[in-house]
């Protein structure tokens, strides 16, 4: 939850303020951005608001096992102290945000990925009549991941290791 919960920024529609739960992924999208884990969630279609998932995550013990399942839209989570229903949003609702089946290319991220985004970002410009400069630019090139952001007037660039399949 803590990796794609970037993508709810900015998000104004319901739906985009939910973590979606797919068969083989974990995912989020404020229409703009779509950050999405891979995982064995196999038997699970859900899309819970993430307020109430984060709220139900902190009453957890990390060290409990977790079983996942979903019922009529809903999620059920089970774990050593009992069993919780989080109500869901309509799972057709959901935006389809995988517009090509073809991936340009792809990159094994650490796990400090989110830290330097989020650092690089606060660079970004918030003039939306500048909206070119809103965003973080991404290059991926040689087993480096390249993040700028600029507001005319600062600039923040970084650059991590990844393991990478492309530019």
């Amino acid at each position: 939850v803590k990796t794609i919960s970037p993508a709810f920024a900015g998000a104004t529609v319901p739906i985009c303020d939910c973590i979606h739960f797919n068969e083989d992924r974990i995912w989020s999208t404020n229409l703009e951005a779509t950050v999405e884990v891979a995982c064995d969630v196999s038997g699970v279609v859900a899309s819970i608001p993430q307020k109430a998932l984060k709220a139900l995550l902190t009453s957890i013990d990390p060290k409990d096992n977790i079983e996942l399942r979903s019922a009529d839209g809903s999620l059920v989570v089970r774990t050593r102290i009992g069993e919780t229903t989080l109500s869901g949003l309509a799972v057709d609702d959901v935006p389809n945000t995988r517009f090509t089946s073809d991936i340009v290319t792809s990159a094994k991220l650490d796990s400090d990925f989110v830290d330097s985004f989020q650092a690089v970002a606060a660079a970004a410009s918030e003039d939306q009549s500048r909206q070119i400069l809103t965003g973080v630019l991404v290059e991926i090139s040689d087993g480096i991941i390249g993040l700028t952001a600029t507001d005319s007037y600062r600039l923040h660039h970084d650059e991590l290791s990844a393991s990478t399949d492309g530019d």
